[in-house]
């Protein structure tokens, strides 16, 4: 009963499938200001950094994975 929802965060987004676009208009319907404005794209640098038991960071600096994380961190700490 005292756990609170402080947000959502969309995971293997792919801006070019009609089908996340759909779900991420009916997850910010129903989460509203919930809903991160970063969603963590697909990306096969996170797959491989996780089955090395590494972070993204350490992986692959550069990567679309890291990238999306470092915003999502900022975009964190903003709310």
């Amino acid at each position: 009963p005292s756990l609170s929802n402080e947000g959502v965060i969309l995971t293997k987004y792919n801006s070019r499938k009609v089908l996340s676009q759909d779900i991420t208009e009916k997850v910010s319907e129903y989460f509203g200001d919930k809903l991160m404005r970063t969603p963590i794209r697909v990306n096969v640098s996170l797959s491989e950094a996780q089955a090395n038991g590494i972070d993204i960071f350490e992986y692959a600096r550069n990567s679309n994975g890291a990238e999306d994380y470092a915003l999502l961190v900022d975009e964190m700490l903003k709310k």
